[in-house]
């Protein structure tokens, strides 16, 4: 009984090592993609707080730098 035991507690300890081990690792979320579907206010009001300002923030400063002509006064 106590020999039964003894190796059904080693299987058990054998086992959950090895499917631990080989779970695979957990991705990081990618950020959204700042195109205009996802620029769009009804969407933005479904996601979570944090992604929301993060997309909201990245969606405002979208675009290209446009300098103003230079006067002289």
């Amino acid at each position: 009984m106590c020999t039964a035991r003894r190796l059904a507690i080693a299987l058990a300890a054998t086992l959950s090592a090895v499917l631990s081990a080989c779970s695979p690792p957990a991705e990081p979320e990618k950020p959204l993609e700042v195109n205009d579907a996802n620029c769009r206010l009804e969407f933005l009001s479904t996601l979570p707080k944090e992604q929301r300002e993060d997309l909201a923030g990245r969606c405002f400063r979208r675009g290209t730098f446009k300098p103003s002509p230079h006067k002289t006064w």
